[in-house]
């Protein structure tokens, strides 16, 4: 199990955590290729060291951009799938700093000073540009001088068409509508998490019965896409649905060969993973058409479904 814990690194009121051999600091929006060879280079050097001490994440609690400029990029990850995904990999510890003003106008050397009081690691493993404290003064020399730990920084990693894979380019194929890509930087499926909602049920009476789902996905532009909820095969609309004149945003679930799953109570939580994109969303004469086209969408998910199978 994964002990996550959030401190506030201006206070002098937090515990100092013990036995942390590795250490890592950074956003980690998205948890992307390039931090699970940051995860399995931790594990590596920990070995090295015959260590039984703890591989410790430390990240922020809001995007440092967006307490700087007020504009924070889009989340990716929500907090339990990203704890829930370090844990997979071999993380022990996560530490969410309090990311305010009062952070970011730290000094370099102050920064490094309550790191080493919280953690004191034996070894921190960082991006080769990591840049911290007031100013972005500080870099990899100094955080190795101040904290006493060996620093060691990594090379970021080359994705699709030998692009450096980052947050920032999964947000932008995510955006695109360009799944396909943002999962090959992931690794995985996108996915997010949504708590079912009571719905007015027209997809019921169409024969095709959805789950009502909220919030709904900011990164990912309006359409229907191939999923999966809870492992289930599914297909996901995201939108609004002009053939019922309404323009409210919907992110609405419709599981593949079964209706059973979509008449639980309301408030489950239900985590969506994206495979691909289908279609943009389309203004249709009747319902006789929209239901001829989710047949299409239903059979397209499922050809992708059985491809990724086979793969």
């Amino acid at each position: 199990m994964v002990h996550r814990t959030q401190v506030d690194l201006t206070s002098d009121d937090f515990q100092t955590l013990e036995n942390v051999t590795v250490a890592s600091i950074g956003v980690f929006d998205g948890l992307h290729k390039g931090h699970r060879m940051l995860v399995e280079t931790m594990k590596r050097e920990r070995d090295k060291r015959n260590s039984s001490g703890h591989i410790c994440m430390i990240t922020f609690s809001d995007h440092p951009r967006g307490v700087l400029c007020g504009t924070p990029p889009t989340r990716l990850l929500h907090p339990e799938i990203k704890t829930a995904i370090l844990k997979e990999w071999g993380v022990d510890v996560v530490v969410e700093m309090k990311t305010d003003t009062e952070l970011l106008e730290l000094s370099a050397d102050e920064f490094c000073s309550r790191i080493k009081k919280i953690i004191n690691p034996e070894m921190i493993i960082v991006g080769e540009n990591f840049r911290f404290g007031k100013g972005r003064l500080g870099d990899t020399a100094l955080l190795a001088q101040s904290t006493g730990a060996e620093v060691l920084p990594l090379k970021m990693v080359e994705g699709e068409d030998n692009q450096f894979v980052s947050a920032t380019a999964v947000r932008e194929y995510l955006a695109a509508g360009d799944v396909k890509t943002a999962n090959g930087c992931l690794g995985r499926p996108y996915s997010v998490l949504g708590t079912k909602i009571t719905g007015d049920k027209i997809g019921r009476k169409m024969g095709s019965p959805t789950i009502n789902l909220e919030p709904t996905p900011d990164a990912l532009p309006d359409g229907v896409y191939a999923v999966t909820a809870n492992g289930h095969r599914a297909v996901s609309h995201l939108g609004p649905r002009p053939t019922f004149d309404s323009n409210e945003r919907r992110f609405e679930v419709h599981i593949l060969g079964t209706t059973e799953l979509q008449s639980k109570d309301d408030n489950d939580v239900w985590e969506i993973e994206f495979h691909a994109y289908l279609r943009d969303v389309a203004d249709f004469e009747n319902t006789d058409e929209l239901r001829a086209q989710i047949a299409k969408d239903i059979q397209a998910a499922t050809d992708i479904f059985e491809n990724e199978a086979q793969s």
